[in-house]
């Protein structure tokens, strides 16, 4: 399930440049159902000894400008964020309580819920589609007793098998059984458009990927990409994805 929601304030809406963990806080904290914030926060879908929350969101779109000198971004009183979730409750929980508030606390901001769409459509193969927020594939490297991160970049090999067995997991870890295709190809587009982002989320340095893909394979595979993000790091607001428009 997608929301794709607009918040209005009376005032500029002023945030970090990076906020994806003020994003991230508004979300849980207007799930208002204490049993499933503390099963999304203490287990989640697991596979194995991962764990997986099953949603992700884009990131801010609205007319904006940017201080450098203060490192904020200001939007003109609007703000509009699509939220992707194969698992129905969060979003249902979310919308259920943010309705009911006069006011939401968005970081600094005190906003309301002037639109909400929500798309519930199945997709299929082939798939056009274009990042709302980065890509993000990693490895944990160990090297001796020292532990580095590698993030793959859409010009490696391991690019699309790692994004491709990450899926596989989050169906295992949604439905209890593999999926019946495995199937997932994800081509570049444009690859001399694609661009390299660096998020920082609390202190941490993510890198990740943002351009125009062409998805191919698995019907299963390819809607849970779709609704519930590709790639690492979703929780975070990494791997949102939406369909381009011919």
């Amino acid at each position: 399930m997608r929301v794709y929601i607009t918040f209005e304030s009376d005032k500029p809406i002023t945030l970090p440049l990076q906020y994806n963990h003020i994003v991230q806080a508004v979300i849980l904290n207007y799930l208002g159902n204490e049993s499933y914030q503390e099963f999304l926060h203490n287990e989640g879908f697991q596979y194995e000894k991962r764990k997986f929350k099953m949603y992700t969101f884009s990131r801010l779109f609205g007319q904006f400008i940017v201080n450098k000198r203060d490192k904020r971004i200001v939007y003109n009183k609007e703000i509009h964020l699509v939220i992707a979730s194969m698992d129905p409750r969060l979003t249902t929980c979310f919308l259920n309580t943010a309705f009911m508030k006069e006011n939401i606390q968005f970081g600094q901001n005190e906003v309301r819920i002037k639109e909400v769409r929500i798309d519930q459509s199945k997709v299929t193969s082939p798939l056009r589609v274009y990042t709302k927020s980065p890509i993000t594939i990693y490895s944990t490297l160990t090297h001796g007793d020292k532990k580095k991160t590698y993030y793959y970049s859409p010009y490696e090999p391991e690019f699309e098998p790692m994004l491709r067995d990450n899926l596989i997991k989050k169906y295992i870890a949604l439905n209890g059984k593999q999926p019946e295709d495995t199937q997932f190809v994800i081509t570049p587009l444009n690859k001399k458009r694609l661009k390299e982002r660096i998020i920082l989320y609390k202190g941490f340095i993510i890198k990740g990927w943002d351009g125009g893909f062409l998805l191919e394979g698995s019907e299963a595979l390819l809607n849970l990409a779709y609704h519930g993000g590709v790639g690492n790091k979703n929780a975070q607001g990494l791997g949102c994805l939406e369909i381009m428009k011919n």
